[in-house]
């Protein structure tokens, strides 16, 4: 299938939109319609995921995981972290969902971080649960713990923001980890003074690519892409000015992926409406949704939240059947 954009309204219904339908979107309904009432979205927070296929999410109320495919309808439930590992920290958690090409194996990372950023007591801990298995195993050591905002999935390897590096500077300030080979790796960011009193930051996958955005809460935002992993070279291919009238729409907008003909797709923070930007006119223009009806209040529903997702029919039901037949577990 097409990369399409799965759609949250009101936290009750998911709808997809393909991504050659333009700038009106005309809503899919999943069939698994009960799955956005037990979505929690937090701006702050990876609650949902998507990688390979699949959809991967945290239920706060039950403390753990699901792995899901909203197409075909199929959900199973993840082996909940062990409660040795909560116990003893009362601090954030920071989760990724990644899927290895290579090994074909769908996996969650669960890391636990301290309390306050600087603490130098603070634990950092972490366990990693492959799709199929019976239950976590532990990640040795967590060289470079993430920022709380989440994080972005490329290939096999998940990217996020490191807390050291962002907070007190370096040139090192994101940190990956291989699906695959289950690796850390600390990255040089792109050539930018951070400063978190003027500006917030936050990484996205446009196309097949890692950005890097910094955004100093208005229309001026610039995005810097990945385009030389090996050499960690890093482009400023993106400049949102504030030539576009304020009018229009509210400026406090978050960049998701691209859209058609290399356009930005973004959400509005509060508003919750799509937006696409044309970097090469500098224009600003609305994405028209699906009508959503009315929720319980009789009010219009809203966009929740939009997350870049690549329909498929594969079955985490089966792939969890087949790992208990043939025992996949690690030793």
């Amino acid at each position: 299938m097409p990369l399409s954009i799965a759609i949250n309204d009101d936290r009750q219904q998911w709808w997809t939109a393909p991504k050659e339908s333009g700038d009106n979107i005309e809503g899919m309904k999943i069939p698994y319609a009960d799955l956005g009432r037990r979505i929690r979205y937090d701006s702050w927070f990876t609650t949902c995921a998507s990688t390979g296929g699949l959809m991967a999410y945290f239920k706060f109320i039950k403390k753990c995981y699901f792995i899901c495919n909203p197409i075909i309808g199929e959900e199973v439930e993840v082996p909940m972290v062990p409660y040795d590992f909560y116990k003893e920290h009362s601090g954030p958690t920071w989760w990724g969902f990644g899927y290895s090409l290579s090994t074909k194996e769908y996996k969650l990372v669960h890391i636990g971080l301290p309390i306050l950023y600087d603490d130098p007591k603070g634990i950092v801990w972490g366990v990693i649960y492959t799709l199929g298995s019976k239950s976590w195993r532990v990640i040795p050591h967590v060289p470079f713990p993430p920022v709380y905002q989440g994080n972005v999935e490329s290939d096999g390897t998940l990217f996020w923001l490191i807390c050291k590096g962002l907070y007190k500077g370096g040139t090192e300030n994101i940190g990956s980890f291989d699906v695959r080979s289950e690796n850390f790796r600390a990255w040089q960011g792109p050539l930018v003074d951070l400063n978190i009193n003027e500006a917030c930051y936050y990484l996205v996958k446009l196309g097949d690519n890692i950005a890097f955005v910094r955004d100093n809460y208005s229309l001026n935002r610039r995005i810097w892409v990945l385009r030389d992993k090996e050499n960690e070279l890093w482009i400023n291919e993106y400049n949102l000015i504030s030539s576009v009238p304020s009018s229009l729409f509210r400026k406090d907008f978050q960049v998701i992926c691209l859209w058609v003909n290399g356009e930005l797709l973004a959400i509005t923070q509060y508003k919750k409406t799509c937006i696409a930007y044309d970097a090469k006119k500098m224009e600003l223009k609305k994405v028209t949704l699906p009508n959503f009806g009315e929720n319980a209040h009789g009010n219009s529903k809203r966009l929740h939240f939009v997350i870049s997702h690549a329909g498929s029919l594969i079955s985490p039901r089966r792939i969890m059947e087949m790992g208990k037949k043939f025992s996949i577990d690690k030793e």
